[in-house]
């Protein structure tokens, strides 16, 4: 949890080092100016690495929680998963038949049913 504040947090001053990045794009450019767009280059680019680097952590975390998850508590075995899939495919062959009786008859412009 306080990797995901962090972030945002450090996504609120990567946008407003982008803005300021933004305006001095802009503006005229003298030496300081340029010494400046250096200097908020520099700065996104530490910014977006330490934001990749917590996601990272992130992502880490929870493929190592998913991984103890999926240790105690085993998914259904294939048996299962082909049942539902045989009623989804039952269901869906019923609700295709249904629909292309109504469109042709939507079609042939007969008067009939209006609604499902």
């Amino acid at each position: 949890m306080k990797d995901t504040r962090e972030i945002a947090a450090l996504r609120t001053m990567l946008k407003n080092v982008n803005v300021e990045h933004s305006a001095a794009l802009k503006s005229k450019r003298s030496a300081e100016q340029l010494a400046r767009l250096a200097e908020l280059r520099r700065q996104r680019q530490v910014l977006m690495a330490h934001i990749a680097e917590l996601r990272r952590n992130l992502r880490q975390d929870a493929g190592a929680a998913t991984a103890a998850y999926g240790r105690r508590h085993r998914a259904p075995g294939p048996a299962v998963h082909t049942g539902v899939l045989a009623m989804m495919g039952d269901a869906v062959a019923s609700a295709t038949g249904t629909l292309q009786r109504y469109w042709a008859e939507w079609a042939r412009g007969a008067p009939g049913r209006t609604h499902v």
